[in-house]
Parts: C-alpha cells; sequence; structure tokens
C-alpha cells in the first residue's frame, strides 16, 4: 500500500473537521469560540426586558394618565405661585386685615394693638401654611399615581375631588373683586387671578381626563369593578338557583302530598329531630286532637 503525503490545506481542512470550535474557526466566522453554532443558525430575538413590580416593563401609560399627570403638575405650580402672590398682597393690605381683626374682637375690646397684630399674623400665617400642606398632599398624589402603585386610585379620587373645589373657585374669581382703598398695585391683582383663572381651567381638564376608562385601567379601578361585577352576578345567580330549588321542592312536596295520603310520615322522618321537624309535628299533632275532638263530640250528639 502506497501512502500519499497530505499537503498543508488537506491537513488543515481535516483539523477543522475534527475541532469545529476551535479559535481559527472562530475567527474566521467573526465570534467568540464555540459559536459557530450561533451565527449560523441566523439571527435571534433580542431577550425580552424583565419585569418590575409584577408589569412587563414596556407597558405604556395611556394617554389620559399622562395628560392629567402634566396638566395636575402645572396647575400646581400655579396654585403655588397664586400662594405667594396671595401671601404678598396679604402683607401689603396688612392694615385691612388688622382692621378686620380688630372688629372681629371688638371695637371696645381690652385687647391690646400688640395682641391684634399677633392676631392677624397668625392668621395670615395660618392660612398660609394649610394652603401649602394642600399642595404638597397633592403633589404626593400625582407622584402615587405617577408610580401607578396601590394607592393610584385614591390618589385619582383625590386630584378629582381637590380638581372640583379650584373648578368652583374659578367662578368665585369673576364673582369677587379687591378691596378699595388698598396701596396694593392692580397688576398684582391681575396676574393672581390670571393664576387663578388658569389653576380653574386646568382643573376642569383634569376632571374629564381622571373619569375616562383608559386612566380607571391604568389605576386598577376598572378591575376591581369587574371583579365586584362578577360577585354580585354570582351572588344574584345563586340566589336564583335557590329560589328554583325551593320551588322545585315545593311542587314535589304538594305532588306527593296528593299522590300519597296514605303515607303522610314520609316528611316527619326526613326532617326527624330538626327544628322543622318538631314544629311540623306539633302543629299536626294539635289537628290530630282537635279531629280527635270533633269526632268524639259527633259521636255524643249521634247516641243522644
Amino acid at each position: 500500500m502506497i501512502s500519499v503525503p497530505l499537503t498543508a490545506q488537506q491537513r488543515f481542512a481535516a483539523s477543522q473537521d475534527l475541532n469545529p470550535g476551535s479559535p481559527e474557526t472562530s475567527s474566521e466566522t467573526g465570534g467568540n469560540p464555540g459559536e459557530g453554532d450561533t451565527h449560523g443558525s441566523g439571527n435571534q430575538p433580542a431577550p425580552t426586558p424583565p419585569a418590575k413590580d409584577g408589569k412587563p416593563a414596556d407597558a405604556k401609560r395611556p394617554e389620559s394618565a399622562q395628560l392629567l399627570i402634566n396638566v395636575m403638575g402645572g396647575a400646581l405650580i400655579l396654585e403655588f405661585i397664586h400662594q405667594v402672590f396671595s401671601f404678598i398682597l396679604a402683607v401689603l393690605n396688612f392694615d385691612v386685615l388688622k382692621a378686620t381683626a380688630k372688629r372681629t374682637v371688638g371695637e371696645e375690646s381690652a385687647f391690646s394693638d400688640t395682641l391684634i397684630n399677633l392676631t392677624a399674623w397668625g392668621s395670615l400665617a395660618m392660612t398660609t401654611l394649610i394652603s401649602l400642606v394642600i399642595i404638597a398632599v397633592l403633589a404626593s398624589m400625582v407622584w402615587l399615581f405617577n408610580k401607578q402603585s396601590k394607592h393610584a386610585g385614591t390618589a385619582r379620587r383625590m386630584l378629582f375631588i381637590f380638581s372640583l373645589y379650584f373648578t368652583f373657585r374659578l367662578f368665585l374669581v369673576f364673582m369677587t373683586r379687591p378691596a378699595t382703598g388698598t396701596d396694593s398695585p392692580d397688576w398684582l391683582y391681575v396676574i393672581d387671578g390670571s393664576l387663578q383663572i388658569l389653576v380653574g381651567v386646568a382643573a376642569v381638564l383634569v376632571i374629564v381626563f381622571a373619569n375616562r376608562s383608559e386612566t380607571l385601567e391604568y389605576t386598577g379601578e376598572m378591575e376591581k369593578l369587574r371583579q365586584l361585577e362578577q360577585e354580585q352576578k354570582k351572588l344574584q345567580e345563586q340566589r336564583a338557583r335557590e329560589a328554583r330549588e325551593k320551588l322545585n321542592n315545593a311542587d314535589k312536596t304538594g305532588k306527593s302530598g296528593k299522590a300519597g295520603k296514605n303515607s303522610p310520615k314520609v316528611h316527619d322522618e326526613a326532617d326527624y329531630g330538626t327544628f322543622k321537624g318538631m314544629i311540623g309535628r306539633w302543629f299536626k299533632g294539635g289537628k290530630n286532637d282537635k279531629n280527635d275532638k270533633n269526632d268524639k263530640h259527633d259521636n255524643t250528639n249521634g247516641k243522644n
């Protein structure tokens, strides 16, 4: 047998057949060692992003919910600026506020001017603090709604309620006018009134967006409503089924009473030991006693 020497190219091809995942093969395919099959099988689909808090990462927020967040956020910023202007106007018109406090306690009261001034400043600080707390609470509600937390439904309802208040205040802006004889410039009242009007218009939009079905789906309230409807439907079906069963039992009882007069103790034996059976036997025993008395009375009259 004559052996033919192999060329260098044939030896390289044989080594590739024995080691398909060799570094030389991987370098030719443009990948890492051991990934020749992956590149040869075609493009693999991109892995899906992991879920966050049990919800898919690519879940898109509804347009109505996004608009509610943007509009309410802008309304809160305008409301904060309105409170700043209201505080400035109150400070500029402090004499009017002081006179109001003096009329409240009485013109001839024994309170000094210092105590009246403290009362006026205290009322101004208290009203401003309450307004800022309300703004902070509404901002937290917007944050909860934006995060789609388990309290998103409560946040939506809170925003809806305060939007009703801002809408009502919008009408009050057109029905009130600034006090006369004050030292405040008119442009401050114009800016303050314009801010209240903008907040009221934004509140109307929030009311519209908060009541859309997409927003209710986003907060999970629609799913709760569906579950409640299903529970009510099951309860109604159960009540209807129980009513049909009672009617069927009543029909069966009537038919058995007509067909088998010679066996009146069948139901008593079935209900023996129950309260229903005891009451039934007591009533039947009373009827039998009356019937026996009537029979005895008839027999006595017949003998006489």
